[in-house]
């Protein structure tokens, strides 16, 4: 697997797991303590030694919210260090045509690292404004337009121009190999063509040059992600990191393609550049504009669930998974991990699941939902008693969990992501239940976001319904407003923690009890 595998533990080694959001090649990789963070240094990559890069988590190796690319191009080992002034210190190798031609030093200030989800950046620029920057980007696409376009339109034209730009980001997405993410070094688009090879900038460049032969009009478009520092006057190439192509389809609409992930569907970006502003050059000039995806990224669930008199249930549970949250695909890339990645998404909100069959849609669509579903058996999903049956009204917990890291903060907390979540339980009990009455709502609202879980069971019928929905927008949290937000995303996982209890009806239990 080409992920670093990671433990971390004071005295044991157990647990280990692979972690996708350390991709790796097979290399060496460097890792330390520095304040209350946990620092990594790898060339992260998942297919060749190349882009140097340091992550920190703030909570054990769970999450590793922040990172800093050192050096883009080919680099392999490196040693972390916490130097006495509290700065990281990295020494790596690294070169232009190989990794191993120097070594290179680099220190990265983290004097508020303790909780700080952010790592200060240093860079020099002789860049005026970000006219500036767009000519010398100019000046580095000379040469690389090289795409005839007699092929291309033989190949791909007819129809709509959303029918062109769905074909053409199918064939620039999934037939052109991603070799990396590396900026600023354009391969001729001809070159990218022949070797069906490139980076996430030369897919880019050849999707902008088939759409034009095909007379569909792009532009080349550079974001940074939400969130990221404001580098206020400052400008330089540094300043950027992700290229995006913008698709103009009517006024004030248009489509977004970023060719950074293979298992992105149609408009869809990496979440963290979704609403943010992009840098699109236009002619000799530029635009600035706000990033809006085509879909907003979300998971909705529907399961049901037949309860037994022992607690016990059958299941069949759905889940539909929109926009980046697709990016599960990778995990199904492979045919024999296919039962053992379903059984491990739905096991996750049911560890007691055995599965007996399941199916998975959509798996290569490019603008439909990825879409799982299993059926099987669950046990102990609920407790009998005497008259009273005791279920645990939702499984698993949210998104929202991972933010209650600690009591208090003194730096921002930074939600990289949206949080939005659709489930809906629909519990099938045991007929003696049926007149049974049970009704609570909760809602939570906040200038984070809001929730609600309702919880329904009507007279005359079997079902006990539950649902739940959660909308939290990607948000900057300042310290003084954390433990507002800690307190909201604490009663949001009690709410999901919550037990129901389902009583017979007085009259239904006595007659039961003096039934022979």
């Amino acid at each position: 697997r080409r992920q670093r595998q990671m433990c971390i533990r004071d005295r044991t080694w157990t647990d280990q797991r692979f972690d996708e959001a350390l991709p790796e090649p097979i290399c060496q990789a460097s890792i330390r303590r520095a304040g209350g963070a946990i620092v990594f240094s790898n060339p992260a990559n998942s297919d060749k030694r190349v882009n140097m890069t340091v992550r920190a988590s703030f909570d054990e190796g769970q999450t590793w919210p922040q990172s800093r690319v050192l050096h883009e191009g080919p680099s392999a080992y490196s040693d972390l260090a916490v130097l006495g002034n509290g700065e990281v210190a990295c020494l790596y190798e690294a070169g232009l045509k190989h990794p191993y031609e120097t070594i290179m030093f680099a220190r990265v200030g983290l004097s508020a690292f303790d909780g700080a989800d952010s790592l200060p950046f240093i860079a020099l620029s002789g860049m005026r404004d970000l006219n500036d920057f767009v000519r010398w980007y100019a000046g580095l696409l000379i040469g690389t337009d090289t795409l005839e376009g007699e092929p291309v339109r033989k190949a791909y034209s007819g129809g709509t121009v959303d029918e062109l730009v769905k074909k053409v980001y199918r064939f620039v997405a999934k037939d052109i190999d991603l070799t990396g993410t590396v900026l600023y070094y354009p391969e001729r688009c001809s070159d990218v063509h022949y070797r069906k090879k490139g980076t996430s900038e030369d897919k880019t460049l050849l999707a902008r040059s088939m759409l034009a032969h095909l007379g569909v009009r792009s532009y080349i478009a550079f974001a940074c992600k939400a969130g990221s520092p404001d580098p206020g006057a400052f400008v330089s190439p540094e300043i950027f990191d992700a290229i995006l192509l913008y698709v103009p389809l009517a006024p004030g609409k248009g489509l977004w393609l970023d060719f950074s992930n293979p298992y992105h569907g149609l408009g869809v970006v990496d979440e963290p550049l979704e609403r943010a502003t992009a840098l699109v050059l236009v002619d000799d000039g530029y635009e600035l504009m706000k990033i809006e995806t085509a879909e907003r990224s979300r998971i909705e669930e529907e399961c049901v669930l037949r309860l037994g008199r022992d607690g016990n249930a059958r299941i069949e549970a759905r889940a539909k998974l929109y926009g980046y949250q697709g990016i599960f695909r990778k995990r199904l890339r492979q045919a024999r991990l296919h039962e053992e990645t379903t059984n491990g998404f739905f096991g996750s909100m049911f560890p007691s699941l055995s599965l007996d069959e399941f199916t998975i849609e959509n798996l290569d669509s490019i603008d439909r939902p990825l879409t799982l579903s299993a059926k099987g058996a669950c046990f102990n999903i609920a407790t009998p008693l005497e008259d009273t049956l005791v279920v645990q009204a939702l499984h698993g917990t949210g998104d929202l969990s991972r933010y209650i890291l600690s009591a208090s903060r003194k730096n921002p907390l930074y939600l990289d992501f949206d949080v939005r979540e659709s489930t809906r339980y629909r519990y099938i009990l045991p007929s003696d239940f049926i007149n049974a009455t049970y009704k609570k709502t909760l809602n939570f609202e906040g200038p984070f976001g809001h929730a609600r879980f309702e919880f329904a069971k009507k007279p005359g019928t079997a079902d006990l319904i539950v649902t739940k929905e959660i909308h939290v927008e990607k948000n900057k949290i300042d310290p003084k407003d954390y433990m507002s937000f800690l307190e909201f995303c604490r009663n949001i996982r009690a709410a999901e923690q919550q037990y129901i209890i389902i009583r017979k009806p007085a009259g239904d239990a006595r007659r039961e009890r003096n039934t022979p």
